[in-house]
């Protein structure tokens, strides 16, 4: 192995130490020993200069990219733009993307790209879902997947400026990881895929691939905080913009309803794998309780909206296997009034609810822009400490909590059912406080500023 790429990973292990496992001591071990009898520091300041000195010739890389672009306007090319997409439900730079599709200077597509890491039956399932989905509203989506020569397609000679929620390299193929296109003349852009209000968006915020984007849009001046504590490039490229997904939350039309409606939106977290993960999800506590409250409720109307994740996880044989998990979701459906949503565009139930039960981690903020009641899930008062940021208990505190089936009750009857909701007036101003930046016109202050950086005139 190269001794520079050797460093590399040296340091990038070294960094992420406390995911290590048995073998991941090994690895290191081995290559701190080659790489010091080859005359190395590999100390933490020295690795952490040698990034740095990787992330200075990567930004100065950019500048000329943006000279590159700035020229192609001026010759009347469109910037190409590719929207990266794994999910249909995690699609959070959509107004941008229909903003562009509006605007003379730029050119997008969507490319529907695989989760390589769950199994290689769920990627072919979430590819297509996800590619139906998208393709039945816009005509510029494309597959990265070439079923013919059976390979992933490479799209990087047609992006000028890619867009990606999905901050894990590991979660995706090669083609499509901010790694390998931040090496091209490539401008890579990044909106979160959910609202950072949990201790574990410090450790996505430290990843590499968030410090090798061009732009980083945050949300809040709390989240930029967060972000900025926590990145290697100490927030250099963090802009604050607001939190661009829930423009489109603005545009749904209320449809005039009789029955009160409640949303159910379990986390799939079930188990945290390692020190400091997720651990949200209440879901097996519960799960015998959801599939109550259609029955005692009969004149609530229930929509049952997991995260995409959970019937994947509860699939696996250790926790409930297919069979019992494909049962359990039947049975639910077989509610009247009871509505499973599998994933697809959620901001229309939201318009068109009245309360939410979750446990959810980016819901937290999101259902807050609704201005409607929330009841959130947890296991004990302490979990609020161990999973939360100082940004995530504020949210909290503007919600109430359940640590218990009673307490969800008491949310239905009470709150939804009578209407008591003495946290109305705090919860909004909260929302319009600290959650609401450049609400609902995001996308269009991205747009303009991604324009004043390429140096177009409005």
């Amino acid at each position: 192995m190269n001794q520079i790429i050797l460093y590399k990973f040296i340091c990038n292990l070294f960094r992420n130490k406390e995911k290590f496992s048995l073998l991941d001591y090994k690895i290191y071990n081995h290559c701190a020993k080659r790489l010091i009898k080859k005359g190395y520091d590999i100390s933490t300041k020295k690795c952490e200069d040698f990034e740095a000195s990787e992330i200075r010739k990567l930004y100065s890389k950019y500048k000329k990219v943006v000279q590159n672009l700035n020229e192609k306007i001026k010759n009347n090319q469109k910037i190409k733009v590719s929207f990266l997409v794994i999910f249909d439900s995690v699609f959070p730079a959509e107004p941008l993307y229909q903003k562009m599709l509006e605007d003379e200077f730029f050119e997008p597509q969507i490319i529907v790209i695989p989760d390589t890491s769950r199994g290689e039956d769920n990627m072919y399932i979430q590819m297509e879902k996800t590619y139906k989905t998208l393709s039945a509203k816009y005509k510029n989506v494309q597959k990265s997947w070439d079923e013919k020569h059976q390979k992933f397609i490479d799209f990087s000679k047609e992006m000028d400026i890619v867009c990606s929620a999905n901050p894990y390299d590991g979660m995706t193929h090669k083609l499509y990881r901010i790694g390998k296109l931040s090496k091209k003349d490539i401008l890579p852009i990044y909106f979160n895929y959910g609202y950072p209000a949990v201790l574990w968006a410090r450790r996505v915020a430290a990843l590499d691939s968030l410090s090798k984007m061009w732009k980083v849009f945050s949300e809040s001046p709390a989240t930029m905080e967060e972000y900025s504590n926590s990145m290697k490039t100490h927030g250099e490229n963090l802009v604050l913009a607001g939190y661009m997904k829930m423009d489109n939350l603005a545009k749904q039309p209320i449809r005039k309803r009789e029955r009160k409606t409640i949303i159910i939106a379990p986390h799939h977290t079930i188990e945290a794998k390692f020190r400091n993960s997720i651990g949200l999800s209440n879901f097996l506590e519960y799960a015998e309780l959801f599939q109550e409250l259609p029955k005692k409720y009969p004149q609530i109307d229930f929509i049952f909206r997991p995260h995409p994740l959970l019937r994947v996880t509860l699939a696996q044989n250790h926790i409930w296997g297919q069979e019992k998990t494909d049962k359990y979701f039947k049975d639910l459906e077989k509610n009247p009034n009871l509505t499973y949503q599998a994933g697809g565009d959620y901001f229309e139930t939201f318009a068109n609810s009245d309360g939410i039960i979750h446990d959810c981690s980016s819901f937290l903020a999101e259902y807050m822009f609704t201005g409607k009641p929330v009841c959130y899930m947890l296991k004990t008062k302490d979990s609020i400490d161990k999973f939360f940021m100082n940004n995530g208990k504020q949210i909290l505190e503007n919600c109430y909590k359940a640590f218990s089936k009673e307490e969800i009750y008491d949310y239905i009857d009470n709150v939804i059912i009578k209407g008591n909701d003495p946290m109305a007036a705090k919860r909004e101003e909260f929302a319009k406080k600290e959650l609401m930046v450049n609400y609902p016109n995001v996308s269009t202050f991205v747009l303009d500023y991604i324009k004043k950086e390429l140096g177009v005139n409005s």
